[in-house]
């Protein structure tokens, strides 16, 4: 099975396991994945419904492709769909894109909605967990 590819910079997704289940992350630019069961796992019923509802009916074809089907993300554009720019949903692989903005931090002028909060901690800690040991790392 070929590597999945981030759409973002094409560089190879990382596979890596949690507690909630497996996560795709991109160490280059710091993106990442997760599927909908993943959602289910970590955030409100509430929330993974809207958003899915959002991509359904409320979305836009996005110029960023999905690194499972190859087929464009679904993305949302205003307040009208009601779910955070940031996200990106694959309605055929059941895969969440977040942007690297997604996942950087916040401040406190623009903190993330508590759903997608949860699901930024859980592909932030795969991000950082996947990350080698100290002295592996590169120094400047």
């Amino acid at each position: 099975m070929e590597p999945l590819r981030c759409p973002l910079c094409r560089k190879t997704l990382e596979p890596t396991t949690g507690r909630h289940g497996l996560v795709w992350v991109c160490r280059v630019c710091r993106a990442g994945a997760a599927t909908l069961p993943i959602l289910r796992q970590v955030a409100s019923r509430t929330f993974v419904n809207q958003l899915w509802q959002a991509a359904l009916h409320h979305g836009r074809t996005s110029t960023v492709m999905c690194p499972a089907c190859a087929q464009p993300f679904t993305e949302f554009a205003g307040a009208s769909a009601g779910v955070n720019a940031q996200l990106k949903v694959c309605v055929r692989c059941f895969w969440v894109w977040l942007n690297p903005e997604a996942l950087s931090s916040h401040s406190a002028a623009a903190p993330l909605p508590p759903a997608l909060g949860q699901v930024k901690t859980v592909v932030h800690r795969r991000l950082l967990a996947s990350r080698p040991p100290r002295s592996e790392r590169a120094t400047s």
